[in-house]
């Protein structure tokens, strides 16, 4: 619904019962004016008026698909209706004269100094102006302002979804947009059109990372671009950089990867129960290899999200074990390029979530019921340099042990596997053998155990976290870190393991940072990478309350080295 206020004159309210009546008054005529809340109603189709002060309706009347509104000089509702239409009503509805036609989708509209009305046009992507005259209801075009934003856009009168516009008595423009994937912006603009402030809130539940060629440049999850100044701690917006259709994003469930598999660049990204890889092309990113089950489905549907009960999805939407790669070179998902390892209904066991790839583009999943670890590799390439994964070669890495003696399992569920370049693999993951800590009930995705295995799969260590983590991410050089889901003093925790299975570290977000966030809710809320000009880490972290996410240097240089070659935890 879009609303407005106007000065109206409603019948006055009934005493209250608790009050006194007031002496009438001989010969003297009392009047008063209160503000009304007028808003458009697009669902049942109606234009409603409220006494502000009492809530109490005032009027109502008929409109088709109302789903703007503005009020000029004269007291007129100027209402934007059947998305290209703007008509003039009385504000009894009584009366209305055609006014505009043949827009794209009118969003909003607001009125300025000047009789100028502003209109938010979101198909066009940008705000066109008028001048008015109230008394012969006519609206004259004047000029537009901003333009619809390319691919790769940041400017902040480049609109990729233009959603609103409000502007205040000295002509100042306030402009809303949508980003494509995630995130709004909110920019105010003078009236000569600079920019005055810029608000961007673009990430949620996420993080990003670079690649070793751009350690300056990280692209988040959503596929939003920030310039980092490594100097002064500072970053900026840089646009859109996803080429394609975003439908395959949605509930990121493992660590980002920026990295080359011979002389091409990917970005490696798990959404949902799957992975899907990205090919750099110039500055953008297409859609190159897939693999998944049901979340996303190759059509892009996530299946938790379809209609129905769980019975009845199973048997509408079977779903099955399936890979895919750009064999023609333009970026959709084609029929004939859709392999099935399993078809769709045929029973199989895969993932919980959380799907990590190595340095050769090889997948690491977590089992869900057989408790173990496993790999889904690179079989190959196809002609465009895309990765091929077969799933029907999935094998195992880690399997499933119990403690001797105990019965208890040290990792009873995986979640996290990460595969260091020298071969061992981190898990992260819940455990028998070591006790559940309260603070694990608060978040779905936490484990409380981290474990380092060889390239065999053999258990070199495993220790028990201070606090139940949702995050991992493996440093590179050697170790791990992990983020707590527990709140203390300036937010959530940060803890850096050596490679031994000592703890060496502790941080967290500067107290500046905090005030309303600081906790992540997610097994991919903490991405590292380490900068080849200074050999210091690049830490991004989730914070899910805050709508962001952190950005902390590091400096491992001074960590220290086990000598006895063993550790013993008890």
């Amino acid at each position: 619904p879009a609303f407005s206020w106007a000065e109206q004159t409603p019948e006055p309210a009934p005493p209250s019962p608790i009050m006194p009546l007031a002496p009438a008054v001989s010969g003297l005529e009392l009047k008063f004016k209160q503000p009304a809340f007028t808003h458009s109603d697009a669902i049942s189709g109606k234009i409603n008026s409220f006494n502000k002060t009492t809530g109490a309706p005032a009027n109502s009347f008929a409109v088709k698909l109302p789903h703007a509104i503005a009020i000029d000089s004269a007291g007129q509702l100027w209402v934007g209706h059947e998305h290209g239409k703007i008509t003039i009503f009385s504000q009894d509805g009584k009366t209305s004269t055609p006014v505009l036609k043949d827009l794209g989708h009118v969003r909003a509209l607001a009125f300025g100094p000047d009789n100028k009305l502003y209109v938010a046009d979101s198909t066009a992507n940008q705000v066109k102006i008028y001048d008015v005259d109230v008394k012969a209801k006519t609206a004259k075009f004047a000029k537009t302002f901003g333009q619809k934003a390319s691919l790769g856009d940041y400017a902040p009168d480049r609109f990729y979804n233009l959603t609103g516009v409000a502007v205040d008595s000295k002509g100042n423009m306030l402009v809303s947009q949508i980003l494509p994937v995630s995130g709004g912006r909110l920019s105010r603009f003078a009236p000569d059109g600079k920019l005055i402030w810029d608000h961007i809130g673009a990430e949620f539940c996420n993080t990003g990372n670079y690649s070793q060629e751009r350690p300056d440049e990280v692209i988040s999850q959503y596929f939003h671009r920030y310039k980092l100044d490594k100097k002064t701690g500072t970053w900026e917006f840089r646009g859109f950089v996803l080429d394609g259709n975003p439908k395959y994003i949605n509930w990121q469930h493992g660590v980002m990867r920026i990295q080359k598999l011979g002389e091409k660049e990917f970005l490696f990204q798990s959404y949902g129960d799957g992975l899907q890889v990205y090919r750099r092309e110039g500055e953008f990113y297409r859609l190159a290899s897939m693999f998944g089950m049901r979340n996303p489905m190759p059509d892009g549907a996530f299946w938790d999200a379809l209609p129905g009960t769980w019975d009845e999805k199973t048997k509408k939407y079977p779903s099955g074990l399936w890979a895919w790669h750009d064999t023609n070179g333009n970026g959709k998902v084609d029929e004939d390029e859709i392999t099935w390892a399993k078809k769709p209904g045929e029973p199989f066991e895969l993932s919980y979530f959380g799907v990590n790839v190595d340095k050769d583009g090889n997948a690491l999943v977590c089992g869900h019921h057989k408790r173990n670890v496993l790999e889904i590799p690179v079989t190959g390439f196809d002609a465009n340099g895309n990765p091929i994964y077969d799933p029907g070669k999935m094998k195992e890495v880690i399997p499933d042990e119990t403690v001797t003696g105990t019965g208890k399992k040290i990792m009873s569920q995986p979640l996290m596997a990460m595969r260091a370049d020298d071969g061992s693999i981190y898990v992260h993951g819940r455990s028998e053998f070591y006790p559940k800590p309260p603070e694990a009930d608060g978040g779905w995705m936490c484990g409380w155990v981290l474990a380092r295995y060889t390239k065999d799969g053999k258990l070199m260590w495993s220790s028990k976290l201070p606090n139940a983590c949702p995050g991992m991410d493996i440093i590179p050089g050697g170790g791990a870190m992990l983020v707590s889901i527990k709140w203390e003093k300036n937010g959530s925790s940060i803890y850096h393991y050596s490679a031994d299975g000592l703890l060496i570290g502790v941080f967290q977000p500067d107290p500046k940072l905090m005030g309303n966030g600081g906790i992540p809710d997610n097994v991919a809320s903490l991405e590292i990478s380490r900068d080849p000009r200074d050999k210091m880490l690049d830490v991004f972290v989730e914070d899910c309350v805050g709508n962001r996410f952190h950005w902390h240097r590091v400096n491992d240089s001074m960590k220290p080295e086990v000598m006895t070659g063993k550790i013993s935890i008890k």
